[in-house]
């Protein structure tokens, strides 16, 4: 009988041991692969991004070529700009993409999704994450173009998104595209 305890003692010694390492092995498995998947999508999420700003870069400068007729021929009578705002009111891309137009002060000028905000001035305006949207797309046509993220009604659905913009300035006009 102390023969069996001892045998039971010594394989408990030899087992223990293996079955921690085991368990701690096992645990550093679980911790890097939760890890790599959070580096997986954080990845595939920043791949989506970029893509998402090459196309919204492409569109902006499809627009641009659009009403460069206008624009960039140095026209700045009203005919050429009521020209140019039905030129991109009736440009999309996608199923929510479009085109709109801003003063810049804030007033929306050209909004085919939302034409019920023409001739409101939105530059006071925030959204649910207190970014005041159309003040930073502002700023970021200001600064040469650039890219905007806020929440927004997706055309679609009417449900709040959030959305990625890239505005452009049109300084003679005094417009945001």
């Amino acid at each position: 009988m102390a023969r069996m305890k001892l045998k039971a003692k010594i394989l408990m010694l030899a087992v223990a041991p293996l079955l921690l390492a085991i368990a701690i092995i096992g645990g550093l498995v679980v911790v890097e692969t939760q890890r790599l998947d959070r580096q997986q999508a954080q990845l595939l999420e920043d791949v989506l991004l970029n893509t998402k700003r090459d196309e919204l870069r492409s569109y902006i400068a499809l627009a641009l070529t659009s009403i460069d007729h206008l624009y960039g021929a140095g026209r700045d009578d009203q005919a050429a700009k009521e020209q140019a705002k039905a030129i991109l009111s009736n440009m999309t891309f996608g199923d929510d993409g479009y085109f709109f137009v801003y003063a810049d002060d804030g007033l929306n000028i050209m909004h085919p999704r939302q034409p019920e905000l023409i001739g409101t001035n939105l530059w006071n305006m925030r959204d649910a994450d207190g970014t005041y949207v159309i003040r930073e797309l502002i700023a970021r046509a200001n600064e040469g173009g650039g890219f905007q993220r806020y929440l927004w009604p997706k055309p679609s659905s009417g449900q709040i998104t959030r959305k990625l913009g890239y505005s452009v300035a049109l300084p003679r006009w005094g417009w945001m595209l």
